[in-house]
């Protein structure tokens, strides 16, 4: 239960970010196949962090990410379900130094695994590992302790690897192909569903996650 509560809060957070953040424009859609947004787990608990940066906190950082995450992958109608879960290895928000000569830039290191629902297990075993960087814009030249906030220069990075990720999986259209991906209602599998819980290990990729809340059904396949 606290990890639903937490998790919830965060999501709360995510949605301000998204009603008041600065958004860069996204691009037009990638073609990811059969891809549909399910679960968007972000997990920070045991991010890491440079000292001698600046700090947020386990909660703004997910927020931030499941913000992006969602606001860039949840255009995809694909009509099969696919979780991400993101683990927040360690970050560094960039703070103030002498401009040029040593202003330090902002990076994030994320591991991230895809779940495919239908077939029932982890497509990317142990996960696939990002490091992500800020926008080389004319501000951060001068290095982003100067000229943003923290919570911009995590909006950045969020922003950032929520594009890495996308053209990873486009990368990867094998794992949306609409003739590979079984039906498992076809094959008489069967899943228990709880989204009371989602688990950092479920996150990781060790555990198995249930399918999120019954959506609508499409017209040529059974409801889910």
């Amino acid at each position: 239960m606290q990890v639903w509560v937490r998790r919830s809060a965060a999501l709360a957070l995510a949605a301000l970010l998204a009603a008041c953040g600065n958004h860069a424009e996204l691009r037009e859609q990638r073609n990811l196949g059969a891809f549909e947004l399910g679960f968007n787990v972000v997990i920070a608990d045991n991010a890491q962090t440079v000292p001698g940066g600046r700090v947020a906190t386990e909660e703004q950082i997910e927020a931030a990410i499941t913000s992006e995450i969602d606001r860039r992958f949840r255009r995809y109608d694909g009509g099969r379900l696919y979780h991400l879960g993101i683990i927040v290895e360690g970050y560094l928000l960039a703070p103030p130094g002498v401009p040029v000569i040593a202003a330090p830039k902002s990076v994030m290191v994320l591991t991230v695994n895809v779940f495919d629902d239908a077939l029932g297990e982890n497509l990317v075993p142990g996960g696939k590992q990002f490091t992500v960087l800020e926008s080389l814009t004319g501000d951060a030249v001068v290095g982003s302790g100067f000229t943003m906030t923290a919570e911009e220069q995590l909006l950045n990075l969020a922003q950032n690897a929520a594009g890495q990720i996308e053209t990873w999986l486009e990368d990867n259209p094998e794992w949306f192909d609409y003739e590979v991906v079984r039906n498992p209602f076809e094959e008489g599998m069967t899943f228990e569903v709880d989204v009371t819980e989602i688990t950092p290990e479920a996150a990781a990729g060790t555990a198995s996650i249930s399918r999120p809340p019954a959506r609508p059904a499409a017209p040529d396949r059974p409801g889910i």
